[in-house]
């Protein structure tokens, strides 16, 4: 997890104030993931941050009901979204993205090692950033997202 330095450094540059405190907790950080593609890996940045100093909000590892994963968010200063080959086919992580925005969120996105995306549909899968075309069919709510660039994850 050689990416980890740079993501706290992304963190903490923006992060100088002190969190509020959270309706669940008192986290910094809410990982945002696919699952089927990227559980793992979230994982492992969950295990990296926490004795860092950084709580970090991890679905897997929440002992409470989940109904309202964007009210979580919208109460957490910093938000990782990992981007993995389908977490844009996943409603919840469009979702807690949405909230991020919202909330105006410190955005980090890191692309897990091996995704890749096609600019056509049914094209081949060579872009290690999501396109232009892919983003621009997401909800317009999530681009503003996009205008940073995003840290490479490398093992």
């Amino acid at each position: 997890l050689s990416h980890v330095p740079s993501v706290l450094e992304a963190i903490l540059a923006k992060s100088a104030a002190p969190a509020p405190a959270a309706a669940h907790g008192e986290y910094l950080v809410f990982l945002s993931h696919k699952q089927t593609d990227a559980k793992d890996f979230a994982r492992a940045l969950h295990a990296q941050f926490t004795p860092r100093g950084l709580p970090t909000f991890l679905d897997m590892e929440f002992k409470e009901e989940l109904n309202d994963l964007e009210a979580i968010v919208a109460t957490i200063p910093n938000f990782i979204f990992i981007l993995s080959d389908n977490v844009f086919e996943s409603t919840w992580c469009l979702k807690e993205l949405a909230s991020a925005v919202r909330s105006k969120a410190n955005i980090i996105m890191i692309t897990k090692e091996g995704a890749r995306w096609a600019v056509d549909e049914g094209g081949p899968r060579d872009k290690t950033f999501p396109p232009y075309s892919l983003i621009e069919s997401l909800p317009e709510e999530v681009k503003p997202a996009f205008s940073s660039k995003a840290i490479a994850h490398s093992d």
